[in-house]
C-alpha cells in the first residue's frame, strides 16, 4: 500500500542531509564521483527562479540516488528527514469579548469576603 505525504524542508535540511549521506557513501565506497553534487548555497539571488529550480532538482537527484542504495535509504538521516511529527495542542476556550458594565455598576462597592 502505498501513501504520499507531503513534508516541506528547507534548502539548509537538504544540504544536511546531502552531507550526512555522502559520509555514509565515502565511508562505504571511498571517494567516489558517483554522489550527487548538491547547489551551492547563495546569499544573493537565492530566491531567483533559476536558483530555486536547481535547488530542486539537486534535492530530487540526491533522493532518487540515496533510493537505490540501502545503507542510504535505511539511514537515521533519511528517516529523520521524512519523519513526520503531528503535534496537537489543546487550547483552552478563548474568553468571550470583554462587555463594558454600566455606570452604575462600576461605582457599586466591592462586596467583602467574610472569612
Amino acid at each position: 500500500d502505498i501513501q504520499e505525504t507531503t513534508v516541506w524542508k528547507r534548502y539548509s535540511d537538504f544540504k544536511k542531509l546531502h552531507q550526512n549521506l555522502w559520509q555514509i557513501h565515502r565511508n562505504l565506497y571511498g571517494q567516489s564521483e558517483l554522489f550527487p553534487l548538491f547547489a551551492k548555497a547563495k546569499v544573493f539571488g537565492r530566491f531567483g527562479e533559476s536558483v530555486i529550480e536547481k535547488r530542486r532538482q539537486c534535492s530530487e537527484d540526491l533522493l532518487q540516488f540515496s533510493a537505490n542504495i540501502p545503507a542510504l535509504y535505511g539511514s537515521q538521516y533519511i528517516l529523520e528527514f521524512f519523519k513526520v511529527c503531528f503535534h496537537l495542542y489543546v487550547l483552552p476556550p478563548i474568553p468571550g469579548p470583554l462587555l463594558p458594565r454600566l455606570l452604575s455598576q462600576a461605582r457599586q462597592p466591592a462586596v467583602e469576603s467574610s472569612w
